[in-house]
């Protein structure tokens, strides 16, 4: 398909921005994990920078506008959503700097960047709507004239987008099964509304923003840090009274609305839009008590600690290790084929696409995985097929390379037998 608006993926058709950032990245850089999130770091450190400048156009004074990056900067949740190859984090940028450039009255650029964010994540097809909607209204009163060019440019501009979800079969089918409306038991106006009530204000949960939002590690765990540091709980509080911008009330509060539609409880990524409203609020109580820097520069690192050391070492064998099994099996060519099971984790409870990392680390031509053949033991993409080992059944065959995470157990069995036989 040439030049698409979302990119079918595994059924989930994704949206197209940060591929088409990534592809001329990955003609010229190596293909290693840097490239790959090369994107997302820099919108992640551009963003901090957008905030500031959001920040003094509220007429926030300096040292709260400096608060407000720190705390985005060295935010557990910034942080973490910063280090991964995560769409939702370059949208992110695309919508600090489309309300950046509205509040600096740049209304002719800010529809296109507003209607970018929506090029880069799915939960920007909700939430950018509602912010042009607010924007347009409260521009009509003053500059009707700015205020419809303002809407005509972003209905242009976010048309493409429109026409290829209404006329591309598939493309809504993610939207289709996470809205949640699409559960059973959300069948009349009522459990629709208290099931939308539960989910949104469950994203302004203490408990959620401050002690354990981030999950890092399976629930409960003692090291489960909050999207912000728990020292913050005190500013944020404090910060809510000390809020004057209208406009900064109505983009805290419509943050949540799309996620809180959706299905699986509150989710930080579909969420993450939330975290710029939140953390100015943060700042504003934190300028009043700056004694809070103190515990809250300490839990920082606290936080680090956990994040760079402790983290990675706790969930390992969870990490599917797609990588390591691709470069080794690129410089170990005498196995004529490779079976691996798509599952991992301590007990297989996920699912991966380790052809993916086998393409991407190995540089495999793209026409082995455009035209992988479906057969009734396996997917093929040339001589791999990935598959669910079931050790009692598979037959064995000489050449082959067979792959399996922690969570297979039979593996050992099926070793030691081979060993001792």
């Amino acid at each position: 398909h040439l030049f698409p608006i979302s990119f079918q993926s595994h059924g989930s058709y994704k949206a197209p921005l940060y591929a088409y950032l990534l592809a001329p990245l990955t003609l010229v850089l190596p293909h290693t994990d840097t490239t790959a999130k090369l994107p997302s770091v820099i919108a992640g450190l551009l963003t901090c920078i957008v905030m500031y400048l959001i920040s003094r156009r509220l007429k926030l004074n300096h040292l709260i506008s400096l608060i407000t990056l720190f705390l985005l900067l060295f935010s557990p949740w910034h942080i973490y959503t910063s280090r991964m190859v995560l769409e939702s984090n370059l949208a992110l940028l695309f919508l600090s700097l489309g309300i950046l450039l509205f509040l600096s009255h740049r209304f002719y650029l800010s529809p296109i960047f507003l209607s970018l964010s929506m090029y880069a994540y799915h939960t920007q097809w909700g939430l950018v709507p509602l912010l042009v909607l607010y924007f347009f209204i409260s521009l009509l009163g003053r500059r009707k004239p700015a205020a419809l060019v303002f809407l005509t440019l972003f209905i242009l501009f976010s048309y493409p987008l429109a026409f290829d979800y209404f006329s591309q079969p598939g493309t809504s089918a993610r939207a289709n099964v996470e809205m949640i409306w699409t559960d059973p038991q959300v069948n009349s106006l009522p459990a629709f509304t208290t099931t939308f009530l539960s989910n949104y204000f469950s994203y302004f949960n203490p408990g959620y923003l401050f002690f354990a939002g981030l999950n890092l590690f399976p629930s409960p765990h003692p090291y489960n840090p909050g999207l912000f540091v728990w020292p913050l709980i005190i500013p944020f509080f404090f910060g809510l009274t000390k809020i004057k911008s209208r406009f900064l009330w109505s983009w805290l509060l419509i943050s949540p609305i799309i996620p809180a539609l959706t299905h699986g409880g509150p989710s930080l990524i579909r969420n993450l839009p939330a975290i710029l409203p939140l953390t100015i609020t943060i700042a504003l109580g934190l300028y009043r008590l700056k004694w809070v820097f103190i515990p809250t520069s300490l839990f920082i690192l606290l936080y680090s600690w956990v994040y760079l050391f402790h983290f990675p070492v706790e969930t390992a064998a969870t990490y599917q290790g797609y990588k390591p099994i691709a470069i080794y099996l690129k410089t170990h060519p005498e196995f004529k084929n490779i079976r691996i099971d798509n599952r991992f984790g301590i007990d297989n409870q996920f699912v991966g696409v380790p052809h993916l990392y086998f393409a991407y680390y190995n540089y495999l031509d793209s026409r082995l995985l455009q035209n992988r053949s479906y057969q009734k033991d396996a997917t093929y993409y040339g001589n791999l097929a990935v598959t669910w080992i079931n050790w009692p059944v598979e037959k064995l065959a000489p050449s082959t390379w067979y792959i399996v995470s922690v969570g297979n157990y039979g593996a050992i069995l099926i070793a030691d037998e081979v060993v001792t036989g």
